[in-house]
C-alpha cells in the first residue's frame, strides 16, 4: 500500500497557505500586494480542501503557479489559473503594454514575436525613451554600432 503524505507537506498545501498569509496576514511581507489593496480569499478556498480540489480539477502541475487573471482581482475559480513563469511575468501590474502592427502585447511577448530584432533590455530602453513602438520592435541601427 502506497504512502500518501499529509497535505500539509505537499506543494499545494503549502501555495494555500501562502495564498491566505499574502492576504490576511499583515506581517507578511507580501502582504501590502495583497491583503493591504483589498485582495481576498473567497470564502470556499479558506478550506484546503475545496482548494485543492479545484486545483486539481482545473490543471495544477509542478512547475506552474497559481496565477491570479486579474491582478486586481481576488483569489477565486472565475480569476485565478495555473501558470507558467512566463505567463506569470506577462501578468503583473507594472508590464508594460506595448501596441504595435495593430496588436497589443507585453515586452517580452514582443521580443519572442518573429518580426523583433532586440533584446528584452533593448526593447523596454527603446520604449521607455519614447521610441515608435513598431520602430521600436524592428530597428537594426543600435544593434550594429
Amino acid at each position: 500500500m502506497p504512502v500518501v503524505p499529509a497535505p500539509s507537506s505537499t506543494r499545494l498545501y503549502r501555495i494555500h497557505q501562502g495564498m491566505l498569509r499574502r492576504c490576511r496576514n499583515q506581517r507578511e511581507p507580501s502582504y501590502r500586494h495583497y491583503g493591504a489593496r483589498g485582495i481576498c480569499v473567497c470564502p470556499e478556498w479558506r478550506a484546503f480542501s475545496a482548494f485543492s480540489q479545484w486545483a486539481l480539477a482545473n490543471g495544477y502541475q509542478d512547475g506552474l503557479t497559481l496565477d491570479r487573471i486579474d491582478v486586481n482581482g481576488n483569489y477565486e475559480p472565475s480569476n485565478c489559473r495555473w501558470a507558467d513563469a512566463f505567463t506569470q511575468a506577462n501578468n503583473r501590474r507594472d508590464t508594460v503594454m506595448v501596441t504595435a502592427f495593430g496588436e497589443t502585447k507585453t515586452i517580452g511577448q514582443w521580443v519572442r514575436d518573429p518580426r523583433s530584432v532586440v533584446s528584452f533590455a533593448e526593447l523596454s530602453g527603446r520604449i521607455r525613451r519614447g521610441w515608435d513602438a513598431e520602430q521600436a520592435i524592428t530597428d537594426r541601427l543600435e544593434l550594429e554600432q
